[in-house]
């Protein structure tokens, strides 16, 4: 891999991570997804909807499918990654959905398509729950061990949610041949149809604090949606310019650097307790998502 393409790379994995803590700072689930959405369209907008208004032309009904699919995906992630850092930390949600989605991966091709991972696949996949082992015992016998379970669980959930949009967006840019800006940008749209009338309904309709009305739920959260709307995608673009540079199966296993970041910064800013063995759980887990590549 070149200097450049690293470079790009290790960018993209911090400001990944950065979003992440933006991520962990709001609040409101659903609510929060639908106004980083509105946010990612608004300040996305002067580039992705003249790219994708030049693509619809060509659309046939698979490709409005896949961004449909996409969508609902991408949804189901967010609310399972906001709801992991609302009950759990940052250094354990995090590295566990990050890690544990090329893991997923791997079962699923051995138990269906009867794939075999090869020896470095097999060392990824134990340095990975080797990872996931060493979090989940980071703050074991600790009034924290409830959140601890929480967040371990949620991570599982989001890095499936992970391998499964995974799958959709690399079959629906390669072989529908939908360009990676627009495939972004619309998902974004429709991810806003789906979440937006969720999100009034559960700050209007619920019994919620007065803090949850629309008005005030905006005032107090636009910050984090802008930073998560603006660096998201930001991240995501780093990461393809890097695949124009070298293989895209150097650059996907790089981008677990994120973990590393994420972590540090749960310990230093979040002040998060059993930081180090979380950190060395979080490198492990990278490690054998660079296994499983090499495989």
């Amino acid at each position: 891999m070149s200097l450049t393409a690293l470079g790009l790379v290790i960018l993209a994995g911090l400001i990944h991570a950065i979003w992440n803590l933006a991520a962990k700072h709001a609040s409101g689930g659903v609510a929060f997804s639908a106004l980083s959405s509105c946010a990612a369209v608004l300040l996305w907008g002067p580039l992705g909807m003249p790219v994708l208004l030049s693509e619809i032309p060509n659309f046939r009904i698979q490709q409005w499918a896949a961004l449909v699919g996409s969508s609902v995906l991408h949804v189901l992630y967010f609310a399972a990654l906001l709801r992991g850092y609302e009950v759990g930390d940052l250094s354990v949600v995090y590295p566990i959905a990050r890690g544990s989605g090329p893991l997923i991966t791997v079962a699923v091709s051995m138990l269906w398509l009867n794939e075999r991972p090869g020896v470095y696949g097999v060392i990824g996949v134990l340095m990975i729950i080797l990872g996931v082992v060493l979090i989940a015992r980071s703050s074991a016998h600790t009034p924290s061990e409830k959140r601890l379970s929480a967040g371990v669980k949620f991570g599982l959930l989001t890095g499936a949610t992970i391998a499964a949009y995974s799958v959709l967006d690399g079959y629906s840019v390669k072989r529908l041949s939908i360009s990676p800006i627009a495939y972004d940008y619309g998902s974004n749209l429709f991810r806003i149809v789906l979440t937006v009338p969720l999100a009034w309904f559960v700050l209007t309709k619920r019994a919620r604090p007065i803090a949850e009305t629309p008005r005030l739920y905006i005032r107090a959260n636009l910050k984090w949606a802008a930073l998560v709307g603006l660096l998201s995608p930001l991240a995501y673009m780093l990461v393809l310019q890097a695949a124009t540079l070298t293989d895209l199966s150097k650059v996907a296993p790089a981008r677990e650097v994120s973990m590393l970041f994420a972590t540090l910064f749960a310990g230093t800013l979040l002040k998060e307790e059993g930081i180090v063995l979380r950190l060395v759980g979080a490198g492990a887990i990278g490690a054998g998502v660079i296994f499983i590549a090499l495989s």
